[in-house]
Order: structure tokens, then C-alpha cells, then sequence
């Protein structure tokens, strides 16, 4: 299930886990939510771009997560239990990172 090459080793099946939950979270559920989120929004609405930010964060970055680690972790194990258990453990982590990241993100993506 690995290709090695002199410096690298690629796990095959890491790699299409990762294709398919990228495909369906990039693919399908972020368009959407975005799509979802500028119309739910009005855009006469002061500070619009605060408001967009703070339902993203309430919203995306904990369920979003949460769903994309159970995909990958339950198609890596092919065991909803141990995905669950591996989800949790890196659950809080993810979450947090992404509110690092995310708000200096969405201020660029939503002005």
C-alpha cells in the first residue's frame, strides 16, 4: 500500500482518504455552506463581514471538522467506534488551529 521512493514514501491509502474527504467537503459542503451563508446574510447589513465570520466559526469550524475527521477516521479504520475515539482525541486541536487560522481567513473571503 506504499510507494517508496528514494526520499519519500506515500501511503495509497492515506492519499485517496484524503482525495475523497477533500472531493466532498471541497467539492460539495464548503461551496454550499459559503453559498448558504452570503444569502443568509443580508448584505445592507453593518459589519457584515463580522457577522459572516462569527456564524462560520459557531458553525463550520466545530461540525465541519467534526465531520470531515469521522470521514477520513472511519474510512482509515473502517470502524465507526475507533474513528470516533481518534476523532476525539484530535477533535480539539483541529478546532482550535482553525480559529487561529480562520478568522484572518473569512475577513479576506468575505469583504
Amino acid at each position: 500500500d506504499k510507494l517508496k521512493y528514494p526520499l519519500i514514501s506515500i501511503d495509497l491509502n492515506r492519499l485517496f482518504v484524503a482525495a475523497v474527504a477533500g472531493c466532498f467537503f471541497d467539492g460539495f459542503v464548503i461551496p454550499n455552506w459559503y453559498t448558504f451563508l452570503n444569502n443568509v446574510v443580508p448584505s445592507r447589513v453593518k459589519f457584515r463581514v463580522i457577522y459572516m465570520s462569527l456564524i462560520d466559526m459557531s458553525i463550520l469550524t466545530p461540525f465541519g471538522n467534526l465531520a470531515n475527521l469521522m470521514l477520513r477516521n472511519s474510512l482509515l479504520t473502517n470502524s465507526v467506534p475507533k474513528a470516533w475515539i481518534e476523532t476525539k482525541g484530535h477533535l480539539s486541536n483541529v478546532i482550535l488551529t482553525d480559529l487561529k487560522v480562520f478568522p484572518i481567513y473569512n475577513l479576506f473571503l468575505f469583504s
